[in-house]
């Protein structure tokens, strides 16, 4: 089909084929070049969905931890050398970053131009930024803390959200979430 609409889109007649061939491309590589190709593509359709999803509101951490375990690079650059955490530094997403980090994103990886996650944070957003601020204590030997003050802070902040949903407006488990540091 791919054969003959190639050839009627050039408004010329189609070339017959041998006998039993229905696509002359497939039929005349090897199969395991063709198989080496298609992981290949398939490689580079998972890092481009997570460079994209890091850089987007669209995708949550947890498409984008589905992204990583179905085998996406978390150091896998485009043509210019922008990784996923270039993406989310730049994008401000604090949630991404800390899941890239923990999956073994380079916080030394540079652009095409020069630039570290930190430095496009710190241009970006400025010096001050919880971004440039996370990317900075990251870079130091805490680090594990830093992920797991986040991780804590982000299941108070989601308890919170879930109480004030469920009580609907009681004062209670609000006040109790907030002396236990929500």
């Amino acid at each position: 089909e791919r054969y003959n609409a190639y050839w009627a889109s050039r408004g010329l007649g189609v070339p017959p084929l041998p006998f039993g061939v229905s696509d002359p491309v497939q039929t005349f590589a090897a199969p395991e070049l063709i198989e080496s190709a298609n992981q290949e593509a398939r490689q580079r359709e998972l890092d481009d969905a997570l460079r994209l999803g890091s850089q987007t509101g669209g995708t949550d951490p947890e498409g984008l931890a589905k992204l990583l375990e179905q085998g996406a690079d978390v150091n896998a650059g485009d043509d210019n050398a922008w990784a996923a955490l270039h993406q989310a530094s730049r994008a401000g997403r604090t949630d991404v970053i800390a899941l890239l980090v923990r999956a073994g994103a380079s916080l030394d990886a540079r652009t095409a131009s020069g630039h570290t996650a930190q430095r496009l944070a710190a241009e970006v957003h400025g010096r001050e930024h919880k971004v440039t601020r996370l990317l900075a204590a990251l870079g130091g030997a805490e680090r594990d803390a830093v992920l797991d003050d986040m991780a804590r802070q982000r299941r108070l902040d989601e308890a919170l959200l879930d109480a004030a949903k469920l009580t609907s407006g009681a004062l209670h488990s609000l006040e109790q979430l907030l002396r236990d540091g929500a």
